[in-house]
């Protein structure tokens, strides 16, 4: 595309990924750019068109918004797939990580904050269980650890971390990271309240977790990568 753009346009930097651009400048894409993108060449150029606060930052390949305070308009990628823009007024440095691409600098979610925000807005990644798949694989990086010192509660909230911590020790059968976690939330919450593990389900036939003081009202199942 080269010109000015009249209306908006729909790019697919990405296999699974696509980006409205609204009419707001001039897209230029040199020759060299035409054809395979990576997402650290992509995603950057994408961002700078689209009208997201200053502090919206890219989760990382494949694209995944950031999920945050402010849920923007959701966009059709296809008929059976759609993209969830979202954002946040601030985030702690210290859950982000930071990677150079030839548009400069960009900074994304790092694995604690993706796991956190997995479980938060698992409404929007499949549900529970995908969230659990995916968070699986993080626990590999996550440290837990100072997380409370670091702002732990900052970008989520106390259920959030509550319902993290009993899946990481009943789920994923993580009692060292599930022990870390639950150390730091005593830190910023002496006392835990009481909340359903799925929000969108009721508590018939549910137990509680009195550790976590969690109801367990849904069943989790990992899914094979």
């Amino acid at each position: 595309v080269k010109g000015p753009v009249r209306k908006p346009i729909f790019v697919k930097p990405l296999l699974g990924m696509g980006v409205t651009v609204p009419s707001i400048r001039p897209l230029n894409f040199s020759q060299e750019e035409k054809g395979s993108f990576t997402w650290q060449r992509s995603v950057p150029g994408a961002m700078r068109h689209l009208p997201l606060p200053k502090n919206s930052v890219a989760s990382g390949p494949p694209l995944t918004a950031n999920p945050t305070e402010t849920v923007l308009p959701r966009i059709r990628m296809s008929r059976l797939s759609s993209l969830d823009w979202n954002y946040r007024s601030s985030i702690p440095d210290s859950f982000l990580k930071e990677i150079n691409s030839e548009t400069g600098t960009i900074k994304f979610s790092g694995p604690e904050l993706t796991a956190l925000d997995l479980i938060q807005y698992e409404q929007h990644v499949g549900g529970l269980s995908r969230a659990a798949t995916v968070i699986e694989e993080l626990t590999e990086q996550t440290v837990w650890t100072g997380a409370a010192e670091k702002g732990l509660l900052s970008p989520s909230t106390i259920a959030t971390v509550q319902r993290l911590g009993y899946i990481l020790e009943n789920v994923l059968m993580n009692q060292s990271q599930a022990d870390d976690l639950y150390q730091e939330l005593k830190i910023v919450s002496p006392k835990l309240n009481r909340f359903r593990l799925s929000t969108r389900k009721n508590d018939d036939g549910a137990v509680l977790d009195k550790r976590w003081n969690i109801i367990v009202n849904t069943e989790i199942e990992i899914d094979d990568l």
